[in-house]
């Protein structure tokens, strides 16, 4: 089981000097952006306990932020699976989808294209959030399915108020102190900003945004991401099956696979310049992190080589499952880079 230490941190806020860009619903006198002191952020520290053996029926437990049983049998397919299941072998696998009904959805293919990855960093009590937000809404609008946003909800802003009207309470931050690590490992100093295939390890300004996402638009995948999910409603469950070819013999350095479920249209508070809209339309809210962090290890790539992951993870009940999807990315495991270099995403429903 995981444990977690909790640091309890101190955060102070600085608004910048100049004036926002003209958006629909911004109404404000002051910055654009809002400075974070990200010297001592929320952080979640994480035992883990790694159990792993070589060879066939493997079980591996990993209890980095989240709990998964990882299972590879003795066909192609490696099964990442929550642990709440007590799944222990093909047989239960085998047993637990045959008993339940699954509606299949299929991801667009990408072994053509590369696609990319935008993260934006906001919460729901920063005045200026929803220009990232706009943003990112009007890429989406130019490059389709190319491009997948995910916001995820960190920081000082994200955090709900104890507010007797109700205003600000949903807690949007994904469980498992995921966004809070993901908001230092990134550097986010300031909203809006975000990353475009978490190029350079930096957030930018949303201003940056178009630039970024231009510049990938056009590269020659070197890995495709095929995806498909099964959704059962009667267990709140979802198998998203991820099955990767590599492409090109030019990588050599190795790269982890990360899966995120994901729920778009989300109608709650948010402050918009000097506004507090109460049916704010939340987009493309991260729910949940799927196994660790920093995602599951590939083996190392040869071209031509195939890699089949199965992850078979929950959903909660008060998630709307008409607009939930799982977003998968492959990329650098580098510490110094993490960059994407593939992603995919589907609904489930």
């Amino acid at each position: 089981m995981r444990a977690f230490l909790l640091i309890a941190v101190i955060i102070t806020s600085i608004l910048l000097g100049c004036e926002p860009e003209d958006e629909e619903m911004i109404q404000s006198n002051s910055s654009s952006t809002t400075q974070l002191d990200s010297t001592n952020q929320d952080t979640t520290t994480v035992d883990t306990t790694v159990v792993d053996t070589t060879g066939q029926d493997t079980t591996i437990i990993d209890t980095t932020h989240q709990d998964t049983t990882v299972i590879n049998p003795t066909d192609s397919v490696v099964y990442v699976i929550d642990s709440t299941f007590n799944f222990s072998n093909q047989d239960d696998i085998n047993s637990f989808i045959s008993n339940n009904t699954w509606i299949e959805k299929n991801a667009p293919l990408n072994n053509n294209s590369r696609f990319i990855l935008l993260e934006e960093f906001t919460g729901h009590t920063n005045v200026f959030s929803p220009i990232g937000s706009q943003e990112a809404v009007r890429l989406d609008s130019i490059y389709g399915e190319q491009l997948i946003p995910v916001s995820i909800h960190a920081g000082p802003f994200a955090r709900p108020q104890a507010s007797p009207s109700g205003k600000y309470t949903t807690d949007f931050r994904v469980e498992g102190g995921h966004g809070e690590v993901f908001l230092n490992t990134f550097n986010v100093n300031s909203y809006p900003s975000g990353l475009v295939n978490r190029k350079n390890k930096q957030a930018v300004s949303s201003s940056n945004w178009t630039q970024l996402v231009s510049d990938y638009a056009n590269d020659n995948p070197i890995v495709s991401l095929d995806l498909t999910t099964f959704y059962s409603a009667n267990v709140n469950t979802v198998r998203a099956q991820v099955d990767i070819e590599w492409l090109s013999s030019t990588v050599s350095s190795q790269h982890n696979l990360s899966v995120f479920l994901v729920e778009d249209h989300i109608l709650d508070w948010q402050k918009s310049g000097t506004q507090d809209i109460e049916f704010y339309n939340h987009r493309n809210v991260l729910r949940k992190v799927v196994d660790r962090t920093f995602g599951k290890p590939l083996k190392s790539p040869n071209v031509g080589d195939k890699e089949s992951i199965q992850f078979i993870t929950t959903v909660k009940p008060n998630w709307n499952a008409s607009n939930l999807k799982v977003v998968a990315f492959i990329f650098d495991d580098n510490p110094s880079t993490y960059e994407v270099i593939q992603a995919n995403s589907s609904h489930i429903k």
